[in-house]
């Protein structure tokens, strides 16, 4: 299916991407704007200059990762290695946000200066030790604040005379 001048680009951009599930490898041919197909045609210029015709280039036909590794290593390797960068892009991804949740966590207990030192600690450790003063101080005050809401009131009962 050719895609016609009407389609979006990221359709276009979709189509020209080779896929990989775990069992198997997928091919889809790329195709451009006025829907000639250019994956699998490869120009050749012969010793006088000219461009010879187009020939159809091998097709890969690989079912799993070890198939595509006998028939083509170059494109097993750069297929490995973008899924390795996506894993580890997701990693460093997911730990961002774990520890953007934790600061917001303990913002939501300390004033703007605390929570702005706060968010350009490094790790965790640096984060508890620069924590843990403000952290004892602040349960001595809201102690304080509970005793002061809950003293007793002492109430002395005279007799009436």
């Amino acid at each position: 299916m050719y895609t016609k001048p009407s389609d979006p680009p990221y359709r276009l951009l979709a189509r020209s991407k080779r896929m990989l599930t775990p069992l198997r490898v997928h091919h889809i041919p790329a195709y451009t704007l006025f829907g000639t197909h250019v994956c699998n045609k490869k120009t050749t210029e012969e010793p006088d200059g000219k461009e010879a015709e187009s020939k159809p280039m091998k097709k890969i036909m690989a079912k799993n990762l070890e198939e595509l590794r006998a028939e083509n290593p170059e494109l097993a390797e750069q297929i490995l290695a973008e899924a390795q960068a996506t894993v580890s892009a997701n990693a460093a991804v997911e730990t961002e946000r774990r520890r953007i949740a934790e600061i917001d966590e303990i913002a939501a207990l300390y004033d703007d200066e605390t929570v702005k030192r706060l968010s350009l600690a490094r790790s965790l450790v640096q984060l508890r030790r620069w924590l843990f003063p403000r952290q004892r101080n602040l349960q001595t005050k809201i102690r304080r604040e509970r005793y002061k809401e809950c003293r007793p009131i002492l109430i002395y009962l005279t007799p009436i005379t």
